[in-house]
């Protein structure tokens, strides 16, 4: 799966402001945050602790949303000031890139 590919998956998963949550990567109700919507988006489920550490999914995250040098995706998802719209709007800025 290429990056734009996993990207676009991302952004259908967060797509509704009620599956998007923050301080979690997986919540009740089949929610998820950024970190938890590329899980979803590469292993097709939630995925089991040793594919989180082997594919060390926040520092992938992070880099396919801001770059190598950007901020850490867990963190700009749980930031306070946060809104879905922001997510959306940063996964559409990293499609527009891509394509």
């Amino acid at each position: 799966m290429s990056s734009l590919e996993i990207l676009q998956r991302m952004r259908e998963i967060l797509e509704e402001p009620q599956r998007w949550c923050k301080l979690a990567r997986h919540s009740d109700h089949d929610r998820h945050c950024i970190v938890g919507a590329y899980e979803i988006a590469v292993f097709g489920k939630e995925p089991s602790r040793t594919e989180v550490l082997s594919s060390n999914t926040y520092q992938a995250t992070t880099e396919l949303l801001f770059g190598p040098n950007g901020p850490d995706a867990a963190n700009w998802n749980d930031n306070w000031a946060r809104t879905h719209e922001d997510v959306i709007a940063q996964l559409d800025k990293r499609i527009k890139e891509l394509s």
